[in-house]
């Protein structure tokens, strides 16, 4: 699951690229607070048979969304937008006990450190390899999720 806007410097194309990767049927990328007719949402269509796209959410709802998803993903680029940036959506899923896999940019990999799985910016196979890891160990992905929660919640 990605939650937010699919901008470019989010990393969401690299996260579509990679879910397309692992060639499951029984994987679906679900893209919450993206405009599902928008240029971006067919654009990720077309890399990613299995993206499934949930407009804009009230905020209320988000932890809904959050607990239904096996994994999220932050996928950031390095960027001169995400450098000296943390994406609150990663504390966010932390609150909620989620797995994590996100890029290492800027303090993210001392934020989700114990708590999820790392990958370089831009790269797809690393990223699909990170996600298809959580998915096909479900013990390893509990386990993080039970250290995020912790984590997430003396970071709040």
């Amino acid at each position: 699951m990605f939650l937010g806007t699919p901008r470019g410097y989010k990393g969401v194309d690299d996260l579509a690229a990679a879910v397309a990767r692992l060639g499951r049927r029984d994987v679906i990328l679900a893209l919450v607070g993206a405009d599902p007719d928008g240029e971006a949402a067919r654009r990720l269509r077309s890399t990613c048979a299995g993206l499934r796209v949930v407009g804009r959410i009230p905020f209320d709802d988000v932890p809904q969304y959050l607990e239904a998803a096996d994994v999220v993903v932050v996928p950031q680029r390095d960027t001169t937008d995400t450098r000296g940036q943390v994406p609150a959506k990663l504390f966010d899923a932390m609150a909620l006990g989620r797995p994590l896999v996100s890029t290492r940019v800027s303090m993210i990999p001392e934020v989700i450190e114990g708590c999820g799985l790392l990958a370089p910016p831009g790269d797809v196979p690393a990223l699909a390899h990170a996600i298809e890891r959580l998915l096909d160990h479900p013990e390893e992905a509990a386990a993080l999720g039970r250290r995020a929660r912790g984590a997430g919640r003396r970071a709040l």
